[in-house]
């Protein structure tokens, strides 16, 4: 197992996740989990995945992704040396030729040819010096963005999990507004228009007590409300809300939230609340 994958392992293990718990975390394929902390990197499909991957694991276990990308190059070095050693070709070795006894004319280009072929090796050498400086600079080039500049764009993969969005949430239609009419503001019984349905009317008494008798829809009840015990009364219904109060004076209404003020007056009255009918 590599150096990466065994600090892996132990962070994994002392977390108490599995690889499908990271899986989940990290939308990283078990398979190239298993093969990270092995040290089989080449089951990933190319090394910008790879190091994308090692960064997304480490950050997940709270391992710095700096010392994770370190580790990795120790266990990636001795593939690249052996790379770099195959890749110088041997020296070449010159095989002495003894020229035979030819004419002046001939003698001249035999030695015009052998100074030509004494410069080729030299020009030859210098040729590989400047590739191999340029190969390095590449190399160093793209270790410095890798360490300095974060981590690399990764291109979308098929194989990895899509990430999980969040469901759209509908908007709620608004609430209807509530509308409520008086009939007859002069009549001793007040009668109340309310659109839309449900009913709901609240009695509060306020400063002294009053006696309610009311009905909603088919259900009855009375009871004295008072403003230090049980100050009020809510009543609910689909239709159809009638109340007798004993003394208006000292009653306050509220009907579907919205507040009717006091309902005024010391004689016993019928008060109606009522749904408008549809036009």
């Amino acid at each position: 197992m590599s150096q990466l994958g065994e600090l892996l392992r132990q962070r994994r293990e002392t977390m108490g996740l599995t690889f499908t718990d990271l899986q989940a975390r990290t939308k990283i394929r078990v398979k190239y989990l298993e093969a990270i902390e092995k040290g089989d990197f080449d089951v990933i499909p190319g090394e910008v995945y790879l190091r994308g991957f090692i960064r997304s694991i480490a950050s997940e276990l709270g391992i710095d992704q700096q010392e994770a990308m370190q580790l990795y190059h120790q266990d990636i070095a001795p593939q690249g040396e052996e790379a770099a050693d195959l890749s110088t070709p041997a020296p070449m070795q010159a095989v002495p030729v003894t020229p035979k006894p030819q004419q002046s004319e001939t003698l001249a280009r035999s030695h015009s040819s052998s100074r030509r072929n004494r410069q080729q090796p030299a020009n030859a050498s210098f040729r590989i010096l400047w590739i191999l400086l340029l190969v390095g600079v590449v190399v160093v080039g793209v270790f410095l963005w890798d360490r300095f500049l974060g981590q690399p764009l990764v291109e979308e993969d098929p194989d990895l999990l899509p990430p999980v969005d969040d469901p759209v949430k509908k908007p709620e239609p608004p609430t209807p507004t509530v509308q409520i009419a008086l009939q007859d503001p002069q009549a001793a019984n007040p009668v109340y228009l309310v659109h839309p349905g449900p009913l709901e009317v609240v009695l509060t008494a306020e400063g002294d007590t009053c006696w309610v008798g009311a009905k909603a829809d088919t259900t009855s009840q009375q009871m004295t409300l008072n403003p230090k015990g049980q100050a009020s009364l809510t009543l609910e219904a689909q239709e159809l809300i009638t109340v007798r109060v004993g003394k208006p004076s000292a009653l306050r209404l509220t009907i579907n939230g919205l507040d009717q003020g006091i309902i005024g007056g010391n004689n016993s009255i019928d008060l109606t609340v009522k749904l408008k009918p549809s036009p």
